[in-house]
């Protein structure tokens, strides 16, 4: 835990990295370099019980995918954030991930389409 304001600092601006934009190309780059798919439909409660160890780390990599990494770690960084600051900005990016990902899903499920 860090104690001093530029740790705070330094450790939010760590996590924020991994947030909006930058976040959705690296956990897209991530699930590409361990060969899994562009999208998961897995229903998250039985991901975690059966890809999941007791600790939240992945058993198998290749079930993984961004949408899955973005749902079960992206979305709760907020929690560990120490600075005003950081929360707004990582408040203001994760509002463009759930953007991006509800999109995602509906381009793939294919029901983008059912309104034309």
């Amino acid at each position: 835990m860090p104690e001093t304001i530029e740790a705070k600092i330094l450790s939010d601006a760590d996590k924020l990295d991994a947030v909006g934009a930058v976040g959705v190309a690296r956990a897209f780059m991530q699930a590409g370099k361990a060969g899994a798919p562009l999208y998961s439909n897995a229903d998250i409660e039985t991901y975690k019980r059966t890809n999941l160890d007791e600790n939240g780390r992945c058993i198998k990599e290749k079930l993984h995918a961004a949408n899955l990494e973005y749902e079960l770690k992206l979305k709760r960084i907020g929690d560990r954030l120490f600075t005003p600051l950081a929360q707004t900005v990582f408040e203001q990016r994760i509002r463009f991930m759930d953007m991006f990902f509800a999109a995602l899903r509906k381009e793939i499920t294919g029901t983008d389409l059912r309104s034309l």
